[in-house]
């Protein structure tokens, strides 16, 4: 079990809200799916579209938690404004590229500051 409160939360840079999830140095699929799994609750409370932000640097993404993610609910999608990651290289770049421009109107960024500028149109 990981932390939640430190790696789940709402970030507000130049004044728009966004949906923060830290996976960086993460090598557990249990953990990274359980991460993934309370942002997607959180996304189903919201009321109306919202932006979504996930660092992935230095973590493990697996064949188990692409699955995991690849079989988010659809009705979900239309909920996510626009998202961004940052940090992933190799092969967890491949999956984020792939699951984030079909699944999440998203981009993936080699850096936070880059992705905050996307996130926030600056």
């Amino acid at each position: 079990m990981i932390d939640l409160d430190d790696r789940l939360k709402w970030i507000d840079p130049e004044g728009v809200r966004i949906l923060y999830m830290d996976y960086s140095n993460l090598k557990s699929s249990t953990a990274m799916i359980q991460l993934l799994k309370a942002g997607f609750e959180q996304v189903e409370k919201e009321q109306g579209s919202l932006r979504w932000l996930a660092n992935f640097t230095k973590c493990s993404v697996s064949y188990t938690f692409a699955q995991a993610a690849l079989k988010a609910d659809p009705n979900m999608a239309h909920k996510i404004e626009c998202s961004a990651i940052y940090g992933a290289s190799g092969i967890s770049r491949m999956i984020a590229n792939a699951f984030f421009e079909a699944k999440l109107h998203g981009k993936v960024f080699n850096h936070r500051e880059e992705a905050l500028a996307f996130l926030t149109g600056k």
